[in-house]
């Protein structure tokens, strides 16, 4: 076992539990307990263990008191499977997918072979046939068509666009070429495709590593909204703890929202500890999670935070009236749909897995968040949710994207 703590390190029993010795106390094993810090044993040789850490994957052929590097494919590594039968087979779980060795760790297939990708959101251009944007997990932003004459769509059509990881890619709207891009601290980038240009657009581009949310200005989440008006496409937005717009495609922006969240002051604090904190920028909280502009009327927007309050404006931002429904609790909002038929109409889902609770909260307002009713008859009890959507052509027609369906 490795164990983050004071005292810490790699520890060993020989006694199925009952007594535990330290055998390592290198500190390159214990990074991100709650992200790494996994250890495997050899099925047929105790002496042999494999950590997997954010940039190569650790062995010990000493019963786990000496380590050394076995460089993976890549980085932010997670699981190791041991084939029982040839322990020289190993099989690897990263952030870029899956790779095999069959020399124990000498040498790596590629993550290249593979349809895997961890994407976070989906958007679509309004070319025809409609081409479709996302961000993923440590391999950057990308775009590819919805169709190919070939069939089946070769890993050659899709192109890096814009920027990030964690959040959102975004196309301009009658302007494909041209797209928009976030990651991790307050990044912001504009890039366009005929020029190769890539600008920084962010509101407050400022560098927040190892900061706590207490210390910024403006709290900008690993995962932010990043959105046009359907109703009015010159209108960028983006969020942090408040609400930004831009009409200039992100030259010039303005703050047209309060601070929208709880911003109790016990949540801003340094993260991690009490050993090494955790400030990758993942950890900025709260802030709004959810944004969403009415096709049917640019002022009315909507905003949900990441610790649980929905707020709505009516005038554009000039003034905001917090609407959030009283049987809720303390919960992430995931995602706010305004209705494409009437205005004053919209549902919102909110997931709490991480307060351990997993069941689906789903709401619906037809009175500007006046009033709420919960729409979950049918729903698995414990099938949290991340988004819903109305069929803008059908509209009873509603979709919600769960932890494991739609």
């Amino acid at each position: 076992a490795i164990i983050q703590a004071k005292d810490g390190g790699v520890f060993r029993s020989d006694d199925a539990g009952a007594t535990w010795k330290r055998v390592n106390e290198e500190m390159k094993l214990r990074q991100r307990a709650f992200y790494y810090m996994t250890i495997y044993v050899d099925p047929k040789d105790p002496n042999t263990v494999y950590a997997p850490e954010v940039d190569a994957l650790w062995v010990s052929h000493d019963g786990g008191r000496t380590f050394t590097k076995l460089k993976t494919p890549h980085g932010d590594n997670h699981v190791v499977w041991i084939n029982p039968d040839d322990t020289k087979i190993l099989l690897e779980g990263n952030d870029g997918g899956a790779t095999v060795s069959t020399d124990g760790g000498k040498t790596w297939s590629t993550v290249h072979n593979q349809p895997t990708a961890q994407f976070y959101h989906v958007n679509i251009d309004d070319q025809f046939p409609y081409h479709i944007y996302g961000a993923q997990q440590d391999e950057g932003s990308f775009e590819g068509p919805s169709s190919h004459s070939g069939g089946l769509i070769p890993f050659g059509a899709w192109r890096e666009v814009a920027y990030g990881e964690s959040t959102y890619a975004v196309p301009q709207p009658g302007d494909p070429k041209i797209t928009y891009g976030s990651g991790y601290y307050s990044i912001f980038v504009k890039h366009d495709q005929r020029t190769g240009e890539f600008r920084s657009v962010s509101p407050w581009p400022h560098y927040q590593g190892g900061l706590s949310s207490g210390e910024l200005k403006y709290r900008f989440g690993w995962t932010r909204p990043i959105l046009f008006s359907p109703a009015n496409p010159k209108q960028l937005f983006t969020t942090a703890q408040c609400v930004f717009k831009s009409d200039d495609y992100g030259a010039t922006w303005n703050q047209i929202s309060p601070d929208l969240t709880r911003n109790q002051p016990n949540t801003k604090v340094p993260s991690g500890g009490p050993i090494d904190l955790d400030q990758s920028g993942a950890e900025i909280y709260p802030l709004v999670s959810a944004l969403a502009v009415s096709p049917l009327d640019a002022t009315v927007i909507w905003a949900g935070s990441d610790d649980g309050l929905v707020h709505v404006t009516t005038d554009g931002g000039k003034n905001w009236q917090k609407v959030t429904p009283p049987g809720l609790p303390e919960s992430w909002i995931s995602c706010i749909e305004p209705s494409h038929t009437d205005k004053q109409t919209a549902w919102l889902t909110a997931r709490r897995y991480m307060w351990d609770d997993f069941k689906p909260y789903v709401f619906k307002t037809a009175d500007l968040g006046k009033h709420w009713t919960a729409i979950t008859d049918g729903l698995p009890a414990d099938e949290f949710v991340f988004d819903i959507r109305q069929d803008p052509a059908e509209s009873k027609l509603l979709l919600l994207g769960t932890r494991s369906t739609v």
